[in-house]
C-alpha cells in the first residue's frame, strides 16, 4: 500500500477560501473601526471648540466676530492662546463648518457613520433660525453657543 503525504487540491482550495473570507471580514471590521475613531475625534474636536469659544466669551464678554480657521492659532482678546492649532477634520477631504458672530457660534461636522449625529444639516445658520441640535439619528454632529 502506498503512503500518501500532503494535502489534496480540494483541501488546499477550501483552506484558501476560508482564509480569504476571514481576511475580508477583518478588513470590513477594521474599516468600521477607523470610521468610528474619526467620528469620535470629530465629536471631541467640536466639544473642545465649544470650550474654547466659551473661554473666549468668559474673557472678552463676546464671541469672536469671525470663526478661526483650521490649523491656525486661536487667541483670546488679551492674546492668551486658547488653541495652539485650531482643530480640523481628521479626513483631509472634509472640513468643519462654522458660523460665528460676536453673539453666537455654531460648528458642525459630517459623521461617517450614518445616523449617529445630533443635527440634520451641515449648515449652522445664525440669522433668524438657530442651529437645531434636537434631531436624532442624523448624519451631522453640531455644537453651538450656550450664552
Amino acid at each position: 500500500m502506498r503512503n500518501k503525504k500532503g494535502f489534496t487540491l480540494i483541501e488546499l482550495l477550501v483552506a484558501a477560501s476560508i482564509l480569504g473570507v476571514m481576511m475580508m471580514a477583518g478588513i470590513v471590521i477594521y474599516q468600521g473601526a477607523k470610521k468610528a475613531a474619526r467620528d469620535a475625534r470629530r465629536r471631541e474636536d467640536l466639544l473642545g471648540i465649544t470650550k474654547g469659544m466659551e473661554q473666549y466669551y468668559a474673557i472678552a464678554g463676546r464671541y469672536p466676530a469671525a470663526c478661526p480657521g483650521a490649523g491656525t492659532t486661536f487667541n483670546d482678546s488679551n492674546g492668551q492662546v486658547i488653541f495652539d492649532r485650531f482643530p480640523d477634520d481628521p479626513d483631509p477631504i472634509l472640513n468643519y463648518n462654522g458660523t460665528c458672530d460676536s453673539n453666537r457660534f455654531c460648528f458642525s461636522a459630517l459623521l461617517e457613520n450614518v445616523g449617529k449625529g445630533n443635527c440634520s444639516a451641515c449648515s449652522c445658520p445664525i440669522g433668524g433660525t438657530s442651529c437645531s441640535l434636537l434631531t436624532a439619528n442624523s448624519n451631522y454632529f453640531c455644537v453651538k453657543y450656550s450664552q
